[in-house]
């Protein structure tokens, strides 16, 4: 079993060949800098779901232009590269473009049983309000329409509390405060 520990949060405990952790992957950082990536790829049921944890996200915001930047920049430059680069780097190594080792488990699936799975991109936050997921989720559904369409990807966004409800944190699996784990 495996757990995984970002942004506070911890993922799992999943079955160690269900999960490809492809941030700490030898695949990744053989691509060296300037790849963004998401935290892991995780297989679950027939869902391939590749998620990007957060400990913070920025609002959209009509009124302040400078927040409204700020977060047409997160949803364009830091979480939909992060998405696409995953996906495509776990394509490029299941069709052998890549070379890729058994310790990276990127090879959750079979190929030729893709067809049989969904795509799935989540984006966890910690601490965020549910009315502050939907405006993330309708910007990231806008940016990756393309990939949507082609690929038939779902994307959702969640807090913690629904990650918990996804099974995707366990509630005994969540982080004391740092203060607690001393």
């Amino acid at each position: 079993m495996i757990s995984i520990s970002e942004s506070n949060m911890t993922f799992g405990p999943y079955k160690k060949e269900n999960v490809c952790y492809v941030e700490k992957s030898k695949i990744y950082k053989n691509l060296g800098d300037g790849v963004q990536i998401v935290e892991f790829i995780l297989l679950l049921g027939s869902n391939l779901i590749f998620i990007e944890a957060k400990s913070s996200s920025p609002q959209p915001s009509s009124l302040e232009d400078n927040k409204k930047k700020r977060f047409e920049e997160f949803i364009k430059k830091e979480i939909s590269p992060k998405f696409l680069n995953s996906f495509n780097l776990f394509l490029s190594a299941n069709l052998s473009i890549l070379e890729s080792n058994a310790t990276d488990n990127v090879q959750l699936i079979e190929l030729d049983k893709f067809k049989n799975y969904r795509i799935k991109f989540y984006i966890v936050i910690k601490n965020h309000k549910e009315e502050w997921l939907s405006p993330i989720k309708n910007a990231l559904e806008v940016e990756l329409l393309e990939y949507r369409k082609i690929w038939n990807i779902d994307i959702n966004v969640l807090n913690e509390e629904l990650a918990i409800k996804y099974k995707l944190i366990q509630p005994n699996c969540k982080r004391a405060p740092s203060a607690l784990r001393r």
